[in-house]
């Protein structure tokens, strides 16, 4: 991480990773309704999914240029991916304890609760598979 925090500019695709970052906090933060956490988890996930298709497919296609041009940039495209996957992780591992610690219970004192599939009665199955198939 050093290498990229510490040159005189920041590289810019690291510094929206800390901006999601930014997001993800509104979900920690209970003076945030829940429905506001939930919909900041939800942007967090799509700004997330746009910087994998758009960000990160562009630092990819940096690889493939010739190698005599890509030594003249600042910074190389594996450095960046490496430690974009290291944010990521670190991203992802706090979007899912906010998610099982703080929303679901929080989700449950408001009467909501998650089910898994495995979990269904047959009847809700059933009903299920009814809806499923009106779509």
């Amino acid at each position: 991480m050093a290498l990229l925090y510490n040159s005189k500019y920041y590289h810019r695709d690291l510094s929206w990773l800390r901006f999601n970052h930014r997001v993800l906090q509104e979900v920690a933060d209970k003076r945030n309704p829940l429905y506001e956490r939930i919909k900041f988890m939800a942007i967090f996930s799509s700004n997330l999914d746009e910087f994998f298709r758009v960000r990160v497919s562009d630092i990819r296609q940096i690889k493939d240029l010739d190698k005599s041009l890509r030594k003249k940039l600042v910074t190389k495209p594996n450095r960046v991916l490496a430690e974009i996957k290291i944010q990521v992780d670190l991203l992802q591992e706090e979007f899912g304890q906010l998610f099982q610690n703080e929303i679901i219970p929080d989700l449950k004192k408001e009467g909501i609760h998650l089910i898994k599939y495995k979990d269904f009665t047959e009847a809700q199955k059933k009903l299920l598979l009814i809806i499923l198939n009106r779509l």
